[in-house]
């Protein structure tokens, strides 16, 4: 009989469960892009804006880019560019 006890006492255990949700305080900013494209002379421009969680303006960046084979490189590149700006930022 002790022993059965001793299983029900295991089954009847609960068990507990906790969750920490860790807030950062980093600042939050948005990036918004675009790109053109020029198939004659193989040329992009990439124009970048930037915005704070407020909606103030961070930064305007454009960047002209050379050689460029086609117009998915183009956007290629204006990834590339908004992934650069927001580490610097």
């Amino acid at each position: 009989m002790a022993e059965i006890e001793g299983v029900r006492d295991l089954k009847t255990q609960k068990t507990m469960v906790r969750k920490y949700v860790v807030q950062e305080d980093l600042p939050k900013a948005a990036i918004q892009f675009d790109a053109a494209f020029d198939k004659r002379s193989f040329k992009s421009a990439t124009g970048l804006v930037g915005w704070d969680q407020n909606g103030d303006l961070l930064v305007l960046k454009t960047v002209i880019h050379k050689k460029v084979s086609s117009a998915f490189a183009a956007e290629a590149y204006a990834c590339l560019e908004s992934m650069k700006l927001g580490i610097a930022l």
